[in-house]
């Protein structure tokens, strides 16, 4: 009779774990895409602080359900979104990851308004706060 041997069955055991393991060291967790969408959110913000100050208009950010929008104001006066081709273009959230925060108005004058958000993952939060000179930054709390 012809089989395998313990041996290599071991070998094929262990190509299996490595290759297993590095498939999941290859695969972003939830943790490190609230991180990603995290310091993202932050450069925008920052970004249209100073897109704001530098064009003389206001820009407004909002959470939504699945994401969050920048908006600007129309030749009309009324806000509306940017467009998609726009940095600042409304973002949609993947998977269990939320965004919660108070919709802020970016000022072109003067010191900004206080910015805060968190955005939530499993057992990660990230907390974005700005100052009065638009500067965000980040805290990460992970559960215990």
């Amino acid at each position: 009779m012809r089989g395998f041997t313990l041996l290599e069955v071991l070998v094929v055991v262990a190509i299996i774990v490595i290759c297993s393991s590095l498939l999941m060291i290859a695969m972003p967790g939830e943790a490190a895409l609230a991180d990603k969408e995290a310091r993202r959110l932050a450069a925008l913000v920052e970004a249209a602080t100073s897109e704001a100050r530098a064009s003389g208009q206001p820009i407004a950010w909002t959470a939504e359900r699945t994401g969050y929008s920048f908006w600007q104001r129309s030749e009309e006066g009324e806000w509306q979104r940017f467009p998609s081709e726009s940095p600042y273009r409304t973002r949609t959230l993947g998977g269990a990851i939320a965004v919660e925060g108070a919709a802020v108005t970016l000022m072109p004058y003067g010191l900004q308004p206080p910015f805060e958000a968190v955005i939530r993952s499993g057992g990660t939060q990230i907390i974005l706060r700005s100052g009065a000179l638009g500067r965000v930054s980040l805290e990460r709390l992970h559960a215990s």
